[in-house]
């Protein structure tokens, strides 16, 4: 009862415990890790946010954890993991960024419009998944003289692609386009930094991608959790000017302003991008209007049906 806590805390040999044991343990992970990458596996998958952790609030054990990480990409798909070192080793020549994508699962991600460019281009993308994994992002500075780059940056740095593969559809008119550019400006409004072309979308609709000034985006979705009041970040919205469904609301705006399925299919599209982001606030609202959507599709097909 007589020794003090402060007096435990000063000793030298107290203070040393905690370095040598933190030290070992780091130790016993990373020769797991090098020697038996399976079982290494099943241990990241019950304790892999305690590492995730490590690395996002401790930067002395920075450089110890950053291999110790694993994550799902666009190669391992949802059963196979990789590190950091894999994915530099096998980067394409040209390539000078490690490249990720932050959702809701691997399933959402693995759908993400970002991805468009990668998958046609055959570079991998890691899958950065869990709540936690904003902050590892953020914390996370270049691995092999690479920087890590989330591919929502509208001013991403992408490697020497190689000849373009030529595409049957036709893109929208620049006439038209910018017709549809002011009608969906019209109905998000301030929702949307600005609306402009895509040049990296292949086969979806549209992306969002943060502003310049978003210097929190890969803590979006945690906020979204964590805060009450939290409010959609507005970002910029890019539309694929081949895609189908671009294709017919340009013929639908120039044939009919008025019709209401218009800006029904504008709204839808927004939240479309806002869910696969993880970032849509509540989901449920799109119910009534994915009805309305739904009711049209099924009355033109059956139109189509009858005067066949």
């Amino acid at each position: 009862l007589n020794v003090s806590r402060e007096m435990v805390q000063s000793n030298p040999v107290m203070r040393a415990l905690p370095r040598a044991l933190t030290g070992r343990v780091h130790k016993e992970i990373k020769a797991l890790a090098e020697g038996d990458a399976e079982k290494y596996n099943r241990f990241w998958e019950e304790f892999g946010n305690f590492l995730k952790e490590g690395v996002a609030v401790d930067p002395a054990a920075h450089e110890t954890l950053v291999d110790l990480l694993r994550f799902r990409s666009s190669r391992s798909g949802e059963e196979g993991w990789v590190s950091l070192k894999e994915y530099s080793e096998r980067q394409a020549e040209g390539q000078n960024a490690i490249y990720y994508v932050l959702g809701e699962s691997v399933k959402s991600v693995a759908r993400s419009p970002h991805l468009d460019y990668f998958r046609t281009h055959n570079i991998e993308v890691l899958y950065l998944v869990d709540p936690i994994d904003g902050f590892v992002s953020s914390a996370l500075g270049p691995y092999a003289g690479k920087s890590l780059q989330n591919v929502d940056d509208q001013n991403l740095e992408l490697p020497p692609a190689g000849e373009e593969s030529a595409q049957d559809v036709t893109p929208i008119a620049s006439e038209a386009f910018d017709e549809v550019v002011k009608r969906f400006l019209g109905v998000l409004g301030e929702r949307v930094k600005s609306v402009r072309e895509g040049k990296l979308l292949v086969d979806s609709p549209c992306r969002l991608v943060s502003a310049e000034d978003s210097y929190d985006r890969d803590l979006q979705r945690f906020r979204r959790m964590t805060e009450e009041n939290y409010e959609t970040p507005r970002k910029v919205l890019e539309l694929n000017r081949r895609h189908p469904i671009l294709q017919s609301l340009s013929t639908m705006i120039a044939r009919d302003p008025s019709d209401a399925l218009i800006n029904a299919a504008v709204e839808q599209l927004f939240d479309n991008a806002l869910l696969l982001e993880g970032l849509h606030a509540s989901p449920v609202d799109m119910v009534q209007r994915m009805e309305t959507i739904l009711a049209a599709a099924v009355a033109a097909r059956s139109a189509g049906n009858a005067a066949e």
